[in-house]
């Protein structure tokens, strides 16, 4: 061993010898959990063989920063004639724990999960409850601070115990973690109906609101040099003042795609713009719109992220070569066949075989998940856990126009999931095995998913749904209506 990882102590036991020891390796002291940073040290002064109680006094107190020296300074400039060690220990102890009634309290309100998975967030709580409370409360405070998903799986696990429970609960939340989410506020939209308030005074009703949600406490003032606060809780509110404008002049063009006199020539949903027109001329005339808008409020376009998709006509279908160029800040835009919107694929034919099969590689690769995680689960949750994660189909109501195989193909990837998660037979009746277990089948889903957001934009405020509303003629309704009688797709 080298000379600078060796230390000597001699220790004059009989006046007659020296016994020399190695030196001690001294962790970082932790001021968040001094008592378990003694359990540390003492382990390595086990190690090293160290006994003398000089020895470890002065260890301890060449290793405190000075301001966790100053708590106790006392000690160290004045040490007891005898248990040097054993003063120094019990004062740091003392002095940076905190109490047990503030780790209480501190377990009752504030502890939330945070970045922690489950079962650290648990030994968390174990840990500053100590003995103050028992097990059943900590799993009560444990169980209502996660996630709803993670809830609704561990209330049909209620017999298990606390360590299964947490084990049960690391394999949902890495399956599907929540995202955070601030309170709801209103996003951009389209088109505007006449509003009661300003903008402004709409944005200080939020902050307000928000005021009121977080007990009246206002956070530190800070400056906006560039953009908004990722994640912030008035950045989107923000962000649609600052583009409202935007959305207003295009819209007052009157330039673009209409339905009976409503103009449709921009959606936006935060940063993600599309403009709609029957010609490439007003299609020139609504981006040097945008780009008139974006050099007069310091924005700038990612091109590169920007495309030109052509629907294709009933009569008069345009070749990719002769289309005339559309530029943004100077560069052609790239003209594509499909681009994937908000998650939902858009094609120039407008077929919805490619969403389709978008949603059933999903499905796919979350059943398979399941089936591995979860095998050993019982069938209450593992019918639970398809229930949350296996029926969702993303934006499945605005399919209209499909091919039976598509549509056929998700249906088989459905039914199989519930089998292989469920150990049933491959051939089993499919109404039979969802009937028996109070689920769902395919069409089912569909049709409640139909109705759900033909419901929602009956009800909608917003000129633009107001208006696909009227048109009971249009596709949508047509196709909503149908589905609830038969199946009414393309061979």
């Amino acid at each position: 061993m080298s000379k600078e990882n060796l230390s000597k102590e001699c220790v004059d036991a009989t006046e007659e010898a020296q016994v020399c020891k190695v030196g001690v390796r001294v962790p970082p002291f932790n001021a968040d959990e001094p008592a378990l940073w003694f359990a540390q040290i003492e382990a390595q002064f086990q190690l090293s063989k160290i006994t003398q109680d000089d020895t470890k006094f002065y260890y301890v107190a060449g290793q405190l920063e000075a301001r966790y020296a100053m708590e106790v300074k006392d000690v160290i400039t004045n040490p007891p004639a005898a248990d040097k060690y054993g003063k120094i220990k019990a004062e740091l102890i003392r002095r940076l724990s905190a109490s047990q009634e503030k780790r209480t309290r501190q377990l009752l309100v504030h502890e939330e999960l945070g970045d922690r998975s489950p079962s650290q967030f648990l030994r968390h709580l174990q840990n500053l409850a100590g003995t103050a409370a028992t097990s059943e409360l900590l799993q009560t405070i444990w169980c209502d601070r996660l996630p709803h998903n993670v809830q609704t799986i561990l209330a049909s696990q209620s017999d298990q115990s606390l360590d299964k429970l947490a084990d049960l609960a690391d394999r949902v939340y890495e399956l599907a973690p929540p995202t955070p989410r601030a309170p709801q506020v209103a996003t951009t939209s389209a088109t505007y109906t006449a509003c009661p308030v300003s903008p402004t005074d709409a944005l200080m009703q939020q902050v307000n609101e928000l005021t009121r949600q977080w007990a009246g406490s206002l956070s530190d003032e800070y400056r906006l040099e560039c953009g908004v606060r990722q994640g912030g809780l008035t950045s989107p509110r923000l962000f649609s003042l600052y583009v409202n404008r935007l959305i207003e002049e295009l819209s007052n063009t009157r330039v673009g795609c209409s339905i009976d006199g409503t103009f449709v020539n921009n959606i936006s949903y935060a940063d993600d713009m599309v403009l709609l027109s029957p010609s490439i001329g007003a299609l020139r005339t609504l981006v040097s719109v945008c780009e008139r808008y974006a050099d007069a409020h310091g924005l700038k376009y990612n091109v590169s992220k920007s495309e030109l998709l052509v629907f294709k006509g009933r009569t008069v279908i345009l070749d990719d070569q002769s289309l005339p160029p559309v530029r943004l800040n100077g560069t052609p835009l790239k003209v594509v066949r499909e681009f994937k919107y908000l998650g939902h694929w858009v094609t120039a034919s407008l077929k919805d075989d490619k969403d389709v099969e978008r949603e059933r590689r999903a499905l796919a690769v979350r059943s398979n998940m399941l089936i591995r995680r979860f095998a050993r689960c019982t069938n209450n949750v593992k019918i639970t856990l398809f229930k949350a994660y296996c029926q969702s189909f993303y934006t499945c109501s605005l399919w209209i126009n499909f091919t039976q195989k598509a549509y056929n193909a998700l249906r088989v990837q459905y039914n199989n999931a519930f089998r292989m998660l469920l150990g049933l037979p491959r051939y089993c009746s499919a109404s039979g095995m969802f009937a028996e277990a109070r689920t769902d089948g395919f069409h089912a889903i569909m049709r409640k998913r139909v109705a759900s957001l033909a419901r929602r934009v009956r009800g909608s405020a917003n000129s633009l749904l107001a208006t696909v509303a009227d048109r009971v003629d249009g596709a949508f309704w047509q196709y909503w209506s149908s589905i609830h009688a038969h199946n009414n797709v393309s061979s």
